[in-house]
């Protein structure tokens, strides 16, 4: 996982939400964020909110932290990345009138198109520029880490041969 400051977060959920959850990045310590670090797919919140096994104290106060706000229900779709150096989870919250079993039996009929969907999404966006909040790298910057991920590996190897 990169630095925060090269991620591109969209949220619909407002300022509110948005500050204290992605802001304080609380996000990176959410049940459904590790779920998708470690897994491609999607996941039901109520299969990750549930088990009072492998919930943390953290994970707890987090849950808790939605249910406030009446974020009770949704899915986490961790998207396959085909670079170490990408990464790309998206959480989809549910309305508020919709509980878990609800949506579970919404995905279970659409969340095939609703994952295809999410995935078109997700190359569109890395389609588009995006720089982030840091600086560019200068072209010789660029040229440089460039051949130190392409090719001093491989020289490297060859000279251990050698």
């Amino acid at each position: 996982l990169g630095a925060f400051e090269d991620a591109l977060v969209l949220s619909n959920h407002g300022q509110s939400y948005d500050q204290a959850y992605i802001g304080s990045q609380m996000f990176l310590e959410a049940p459904g964020f590790r779920w998708a670090q470690e897994n491609a797919g999607a996941i039901g919140w109520g299969a990750l909110w549930t088990d009072s096994r492998a919930l943390t104290a953290r994970d707890r106060e987090i849950i808790a932290f939605h249910r406030a706000r009446e974020v009770c229900a949704g899915y986490t779709v961790s998207i396959t990345q085909n670079s170490a150096r990408t990464f790309a989870v998206v959480s989809l919250t549910a309305r508020t009138d919709l509980s878990q079993a609800e949506v579970d039996r919404l995905w279970a009929a659409e969340g095939c198109r609703i994952w295809t969907m999410n995935n078109l999404m997700h190359l569109k966006i890395l389609s588009l520029p995006h720089r982030g909040t840091r600086h560019l790298l200068s072209s010789r910057q660029r040229e440089a880490l460039e051949w130190l991920v392409t090719e001093n590996p491989t020289r490297t190897s060859r000279r251990s041969w050698v």
